[in-house]
């Protein structure tokens, strides 16, 4: 199974990372035009990771990481970075990944990876 790589630091990620919990909402639909929506009970985790001042290694770790990922859309694990849990069926949610050479030795990139809603 594929794993996120982690920083040279051994971090998942850098500050400020922001994690969300979301939740589905299931709306029914009735004859008469009324609406009855509940929310459903499985929560669902997101994170965006802003990576800034990389070096070229872990640029490319977390390039050929998604660049993998994207070929494959196979499922990854993640490991929440403020709860050390793992979350093995996680997708890329953003729509375009691409890393960025900010100066000299300081690479950036910026991704959603969020659980695969099942």
């Amino acid at each position: 199974m594929l794993e996120f790589p982690k920083l040279k630091t051994g971090a998942l990620c850098q500050y400020p990372g922001r994690t969300q919990i979301a939740r589905g909402t299931r709306v029914f639909r009735f004859l008469d035009g009324s609406e009855q929506r509940y929310t459903m009970r499985r929560r669902r985790m997101a994170w965006k990771l802003t990576l800034r001042q990389l070096d070229a290694r872990e640029a490319a770790e977390v390039d050929a990481f998604v660049t993998r990922y994207q070929s494959t859309l196979e499922h990854f694990a993640f490991t929440d970075p403020r709860t050390g849990e793992r979350y093995e069926n996680c997708v890329i949610h953003s729509d375009a990944v691409s890393t960025t050479l900010a100066r000299e030795h300081d690479w950036q990139t910026e991704l959603v990876i969020a659980e695969a809603v099942e």
